[in-house]
């Protein structure tokens, strides 16, 4: 096996990670140096297992702070270049939503070891299934402030002319502090020049990555797509919290799943009506998302710039967006205190299921 592997301007060996090929601005610089270092973590239990990753919970012998490390193999081309991605978009973000990276090293067994924050609660996937098990329903207020966040990191996202291309309630995380947090961007996607259509400067992208059931309708049908695939992706999300069900859970294969993609809109809006405990924000912020032509989808940063009335009701009308940040982080806190006390992710982590390929 190779002692360091090399890829999107980086370097991993059982040293730890390093820059390579390139000059790192003085952000990512001060990552590297301030990185965990190979030997200072004590692993711990296995929390999940993928067909790519091993999932294992680990601690700071000297600070004692928890970590989650995702151990890779690395005998797979693909996979490999699919991590070294993945590693390069977490030194290069920074976002208070997006579960932050502490350090990259391989270990004896030739794995690369990606070491992440721990997200004591699991996914929103978990959340979701565990109170739909238990009857404990997600108030409206707790919905629109785990929404403000998701829609906080994909606005950070679309800045950065990213996608992230596999947004879904399991790589969505919780904490205990009430942060919601976008994790797994082994699949995303850097939009340059090369991606602006001939008719504009809408920059797009082409490639199918991604699960199926949470993709939009343009994607599913091979369509050139942008960062509003993400958001369509987010109203699927917003639908399962509330009814307890995917929406096209039911969909046995790719025909059909388009099919009903391409009607659900006003079906899935039909459904939440019926149930007659959302509000018409709530309804119409979904019915933005899950807009069938991408041309007239929301947008995140549209949604964060605009007056959303129903983030102002839930949250706090304030034009601060860091504030409403903050109110949404402690609405999530002192929800998971008082009635999911009992609750941790069979995880608490981003265990994966698989992995996608391009």
């Amino acid at each position: 096996m190779n002692s360091t592997y090399y890829g999107e301007a980086i370097a991993v060996s059982k040293q730890g990670l390093r820059a390579a090929g390139g000059s790192a601005d003085k952000s990512v610089n001060q990552k590297i140096a301030s990185q965990v270092q190979p030997g200072e973590l004590i692993i711990e239990e296995v929390l999940g297992r993928g067909a790519c990753s091993e999932v294992k919970r680990a601690t700071h012998r000297r600070t004692g702070e928890v970590y989650v490390v995702k151990c890779f193999n690395m005998f797979d081309k693909d996979k490999r270049a699919m991590l070294m991605k993945e590693v390069k978009f977490l030194l290069d973000i920074d976002c208070q939503t997006i579960v932050k990276w502490f350090g990259t090293y391989m270990d004896h067994d030739d794995q690369v070891n990606v070491v992440l924050e721990f997200m004591d609660r699991g996914s929103v996937e978990d959340l979701v299934k565990h109170c739909r098990r238990n009857r404990v329903p997600i108030p409206e207020q707790v919905l629109a402030a785990m929404a403000f966040q998701i829609i906080w990191g994909l606005g950070y996202l679309n800045c950065e002319s990213l996608m992230h291309r596999d947004i879904k309630g399991g790589n969505i995380l919780l904490n205990s502090q009430g942060e919601v947090k976008i994790t797994d961007f082994g699949i995303s996607r850097k939009l340059d020049d090369t991606d602006a259509k001939s008719d504009g400067d809408q920059r797009m992208a082409s490639t199918v990555v991604g699960t199926k059931t949470y993709m939009s309708p343009e994607r599913l049908e091979g369509k050139r797509y942008d960062d509003s695939a993400d958001i369509w992706s987010l109203g699927i999300i917003l639908v399962e919290a509330v009814t307890g069900n995917h929406p096209l859970i039911r969909c046995r294969n790719e025909v059909e799943l388009l099919t009903t993609c391409t009607e659900c809109a006003s079906g899935t809006l039909a459904e939440i009506i019926d149930q007659g405990n959302m509000s018409d924000e709530l309804v119409q912020l979904i019915s933005w998302c899950l807009t069938v032509d991408p041309r007239h989808r929301a947008r995140a940063g549209d949604i964060l710039k605009g007056e959303v009335s129903w983030f102002d009701y839930h949250i706090g009308n304030t034009a601060d967006k860091e504030a409403k940040l903050s109110m949404a982080v402690d609405i999530v806190a002192d929800w998971l205190t008082r009635y999911v006390s009992d609750y941790r992710g069979p995880t608490a982590s981003a265990a994966p299921k698989g992995c996608a390929a391009e």
